[in-house]
């Protein structure tokens, strides 16, 4: 009958100069604990009050190291591949590996260099998480701008890419807000598929009234078109920039040019814009206080 396994020494961890022996599942390492206890509140309270300071003998060999129980040896790696100037490539963390971290970090009450990297990674990362994971870090580990982030992209996303899994990490609050937004942002692009701009012809149009005729039907067909297909809706400043290369027609070369000018210093998409900012920022104060 084999034997339970032996605790091994980590290859770059087992410190020459370590003066305390940590055991995390099955390995040792030696460490000096400085770099735990100004790093970690929940180490400093572990030396500070004694429990495991000189002469207890805990942490001075390796048959009575200070063990510590409910943690992930592969999450301490990272913790301690960061600490000492080491950490991972950002491609070489998974999306599991850095929500263990940042929960880590939470649990074991890190600082807020090491939290504010782990956040760091998590926003170099942000498409290979869903939005709704991205609320959901936000709100769980009070991060606005990972909450940010993730409703910004979700007001994005179609119906068809939220599933119910998705719904229960927004939460009902998320969820809702959400539902109400795009409801409202549907119907601001019909208006605005709908509604042509109101023409400003040049000094120098010759028929003001054919180059408004084809302004609207080109309009239509072309900004219509693009933001309300039914197959592939296109997000308003690609419809727009496609927009800009169409023939327009009737349409004088002055009034064209005219017309782009008022548009790019008033978008119908800026009020879109600014109302998904608004509610987003209300929902932020309410689910993530300050």
């Amino acid at each position: 009958m084999t034997g339970a396994q032996e605790p091994v020494h980590h290859p770059e961890f087992y410190l020459p100069y370590g003066d305390y022996i940590f055991q995390v599942e099955q390995t040792l390492y030696k460490l000096y604990h400085p770099i735990l206890v100004d790093e970690s509140d929940f180490f400093a309270h572990i030396f500070d009050i004694g429990s495991h300071g000189p002469g207890t003998g805990e942490g001075k060999d390796d048959d009575n190291p200070i063990r510590l129980v409910d943690m992930s040896a592969d999450v301490f790696n990272m913790f301690l591949q960061f600490k000492f100037g080491r950490p991972r490539a950002c491609e070489e963390y998974t999306n599991k590996d850095l929500k263990n971290f940042l929960e880590f970090a939470r649990k074991y009450q890190c600082s807020k260099f090491t939290r504010d990297y782990i956040i760091s990674r998590i926003k170099q990362r942000q498409y290979c998480f869903h939005p709704s994971e991205l609320v959901h870090l936000g709100v769980n580990y009070e991060t606005r701008d990972l909450f940010k982030l993730g409703f910004d992209r979700l007001v994005q996303t179609p119906w068809t890419g939220i599933e119910n899994s998705h719904r229960d990490f927004m939460g009902p609050d998320v969820f809702t807000t959400l539902v109400y937004v795009k409801a409202l942002l549907d119907e601001h692009c019909r208006i605005v598929a709908a509604e042509p701009p109101v023409m400003r012809h040049a000094s120098n149009c010759s028929d003001k009234q054919a180059c408004a005729e084809d302004w609207r039907a080109v309009w239509w067909n072309g900004m219509g078109r693009l933001l309300l297909d039914a197959r592939n809706p296109q997000p308003f400043d690609d419809a727009f920039e496609r927009f800009r290369d169409l023939e327009f027609g009737r349409v004088g070369a002055d009034c064209k040019k005219a017309m782009f000018t008022q548009l790019d210093i008033n978008i119908p998409q800026t009020h879109a814009t600014r109302f998904v900012d608004n509610v987003r920022d209300r929902l932020i104060k309410k689910l993530i206080p300050t």
